[in-house]
């Protein structure tokens, strides 16, 4: 209503002459209103248009029906190295649909395995797991611990490896003891990581690379002390 008694007096106005209510008018009366719209009445100014808006960085997963999303771990940005990526997934067995952090511990164990008869090249494949984990989480996914990142399940099951009791003078092929104390093995480290008891809790909770990396240390270095606690009490 208001609208258009304005226009019914700006049109009086262009009859009569008077141009009192143009110098009124906050349009006319502004420059750069007047730059920026046409002057006619309930014209506003045309908004400026603004920066061009970043791309995004990163793959869009399309979930099919009927398959839950918490199986579908995104990808990393393109802009990230694939170097980082690779050793953070565990040359990519962390983006398996199904259960990657599981998958990830199971495509440890055959290393992990094959390392047990030189436990001395275990405990370097554990330092060489860690350090390439805390160098790759903050490359790979700026430190997020994502479902896809498996470096720290990798370092954790083979500090339970080391809690095998006669580790050294395991038989190769392995026994089925030996194969009943490797399944004990990653059990208990699963069963760890799962429940996050304590420290590993703690640890969990840091939102860094030390925190990814840190619960499945702290979750190994637990199942080790138990395992080794069993064999005594066993053997």
């Amino acid at each position: 209503m208001e609208r258009r008694q304005h226009a019914r007096r700006r049109c009086l106005t262009r009859l009569s002459g008077d141009d009192r209510l143009d110098r009124a008018d906050p349009v006319r009366r502004d420059p750069q209103l007047r730059a920026a719209g046409s002057g006619k009445p309930g014209d506003l100014p045309r908004p400026r248009p603004g920066p061009p808006r970043p791309h995004r960085t990163g793959v869009a997963i399309r979930v099919p029906p009927g398959r839950p999303a918490l199986n579908h771990r995104p990808w990393p940005a393109p802009a990230a190295s694939r170097l980082p990526v690779l050793v953070a997934s565990f040359l990519g067995s962390g983006f398996s649909r199904v259960a990657p952090g599981t998958f990830g511990t199971l495509a440890a164990m055959l290393p992990g395995i094959v390392l047990c008869r030189q436990p001395w090249m275990l405990c370097a494949a554990i330092l060489l797991a860690s350090a390439a984990g805390l160098w790759a989480i903050p490359r790979a996914s700026g430190g997020a611990d994502h479902g896809w990142i498996v470096i720290d399940e990798v370092a954790g099951i083979w500090i339970t490896l080391l809690g095998i009791p006669r580790l050294h003078s395991l038989a190769w092929p392995p026994t089925l003891p030996s194969v009943l104390w490797f399944v004990a093995a990653f059990a208990m480290f699963r069963l760890l990581d799962i429940t996050k008891p304590g420290p590993v809790g703690y640890m969990d909770r840091r939102h860094d690379a030390v925190g990814v990396m840190g619960d499945d240390i702290v979750a190994g270095l637990i199942g080790c002390l138990l395992l080794r606690l069993a064999g005594w009490v066993i053997l």
